[in-house]
């Protein structure tokens, strides 16, 4: 018998509606007609206390088309933090240095882009037996996966350093990874299977 734990008492998801300010959030109504309130950021927020730590502006390395998606956040082995966030519009991903305050935009080869017009770049970060931290990524409507180590990210250099690790099954979506293996990298389609 499995027991059940409410994790509604241990953390809410911050910020609270009631308390949300206009200038906290960058778009609004994003599923029926998106409306920008102000520019792009990242919003960083301490759980436990649920007091906001860290804001991160994107408006520097986002481009009119952006479409902002999903993010993964590593520490590099000098301990900075840096975050990586898919652009799907514009085929980028932006790498962001949080202890530089500084960020900038790695664009994609037109090899990985999907056959949608607006598609969905998924990422994942992984660790391989080399001990380097890699970043998975793919389109929904791409038949493929490919993968950068992030140290090349880092750099701001992706030409000539992208691997392509082959065919996914069907329209695969990356349901997360905890910085393991690439071997042990969640993903689904139908159902959740682990790479092989």
């Amino acid at each position: 018998m499995f027991e059940v734990f409410d994790f509604r008492k241990l953390v809410t998801p911050p910020p609270r509606w009631r308390g949300m300010k206009f200038g906290d959030v960058s778009a609004v109504n994003s599923l029926g007609c998106p409306l920008r309130k102000c520019p792009p950021k990242v919003v960083a927020f301490y759980l436990k206390t649920n007091r906001r730590v860290k804001v991160l502006e994107l408006s520097g390395i986002v481009a009119q088309p952006s479409r902002l998606q999903y993010l993964a956040v590593e520490y590099a082995p000098d301990g900075r933090p840096y975050v990586y966030i898919s652009d799907a519009a514009t085929r980028s991903v932006l790498v962001f240095d949080v202890a530089g305050n500084r960020g900038y935009r790695v664009v994609l080869p037109k090899a990985v882009v999907g056959t949608c017009r607006r598609d969905v770049l998924y990422i994942a970060l992984v660790q391989k037996g080399c001990g380097n931290n890699f970043l998975i990524f793919t389109y929904l409507g791409s038949p493929r996966i490919f993968s950068i180590r992030t140290d090349y990210l880092r750099a701001g250099c992706a030409s000539g350093k992208i691997q392509d690790l082959g065919i996914k099954p069907n329209k695969l979506v990356f349901l997360g990874t905890d910085l393991g293996s690439a071997r042990d990298l969640q993903m689904g389609y139908k159902h959740s299977i682990l790479a092989r």
